[in-house]
């Protein structure tokens, strides 16, 4: 198992920088994923489709005019304070609101405020090449024909989203903004099940090595996975009941004909926390393999040793009665008494490596 190269650690704001400052007050906490902050915009109904890329922001109010199509603007860049609050006092969002999107820090939760529902959640990617889990805060702000997504840096897991709305594939053409949010959160959710999956195939894996040359890399792996699986632990287990609230009726965005559909994504976020409970196990298991294989493999050792120097006991007591300085003992004097030594010697090693296999020592 290769040992993967140090990376340098990016610059990002910690939340301590922000003591001490009056709440409210928009900081962007985290790491700047992008030089510079850009809009898109889809503007749909059933019949129709408009998507605006690369906007600023007065081009985005002038598109905000028809109320009777729904309305996603996606924002990918929430270091650009400026542009939070261009955004916030466009549409009416409360600092606090804007706080929380800067903060990349922010626990998945559930806001309920006058004019909007404020639903913020963590987006994991599986990076491949370098196997480990890359963490983005995804932010929506959703009113009635309205929904604003912030992401921290362009690319995302929308795509099969912006390609149901361009081409009128299911239901998203036809149904409010509600189903839109819900549709978003779905494909955030599904991307859990493939991140968990990829785990639990390095699981798979990392179990076979354990039983095959258990090593000090295969210690750093388990470990890497357990952090993994800790953050996919804290990014789930609080959107749980962020959905469960939804299901609750506190708010008034999300209509009760969709319910069936956010109850699906509470479904679905209780599969996942089920199956990271249970890698979690996995991985305490594949540990507690690696330290008994860790323990056989120095008992073997141990074993071998301690055999050898039982074998060369005797030995060393033939050896030491013969290397004695005494003039007068008898079997010095013989012709052939040196071959007689080594004839002693080897019939006293075979005897011994015979003993050990019959007591299946060895």
């Amino acid at each position: 198992m290769k040992k993967k190269k140090k990376r340098t650690r990016p610059i990002r704001i910690r939340q301590s920088e922000a003591a001490g400052m009056i709440p409210g007050s928009i900081v962007h906490i985290g790491q700047k994923k992008v030089d510079q902050a850009t809009m898109e915009l889809f503007d749909y109904s059933a019949e129709d489709v408009k998507w605006y890329q690369t906007l600023d922001l007065e081009e985005c109010v002038s598109k905000l005019n028809d109320k009777q199509t729904v309305t996603w603007l996606n924002v990918n860049g929430i270091h650009d304070i400026s542009l939070l609050q261009g955004i916030g006092n466009q549409f009416n969002l409360h600092s606090l609101t804007l706080e929380d999107i800067a903060n990349t820090s922010q626990r998945p939760k559930i806001e309920m405020h006058d004019n909007y529902m404020f639903f913020t959640l963590k987006m994991l990617e599986f990076d491949r090449e370098q196997k480990e889990v890359v963490s983005e805060q995804v932010s929506f702000v959703l009113s009635d024909s309205v929904l604003i997504s912030f992401q921290e840096k362009e690319g995302d897991v929308f795509t099969s989203v912006r390609e149901r709305i361009m081409e009128a594939k299911g239901r998203v053409r036809t149904k409010n903004s509600d189903y839109l949010l819900y549709a978003l959160v779905d494909v955030i959710i599904d991307h859990y099940f493939f991140i968990i999956e990829a785990i639990g195939d390095q699981l798979e894996y990392l179990e076979e090595g354990v039983l095959d040359d258990p090593s000090p890399e295969t210690l750093e792996e388990i470990q890497r996975l357990k952090k993994e699986l800790r953050d996919i632990r804290k990014a789930v287990f609080p959107l749980r009941e962020g959905i469960n609230s939804i299901l609750r009726g506190e708010s008034r965005y999300i209509n009760q004909n969709i319910f069936k559909y956010y109850r699906d994504l509470y479904d679905h976020t209780i599969s996942v926390i089920e199956t990271v409970e249970t890698h979690k196990e996995q991985l305490s298991s594949v540990k507690d393999l690696y330290l008994s294989s860790l323990s056989n493999k120095m008992n073997n050792i141990m074993k071998v040793l301690t055999i050898m120097a039982s074998i060369f006991i005797p030995l060393t007591f033939v050896s030491g009665i013969y290397g004695m300085n005494f003039a007068n003992i008898p079997e010095l004097n013989w012709e052939h008494g040196y071959l007689y030594f080594w004839g002693l010697i080897i019939t006293l090693t075979i005897l011994m490596i015979l003993l050990f296999k019959k007591q299946k020592w060895l």
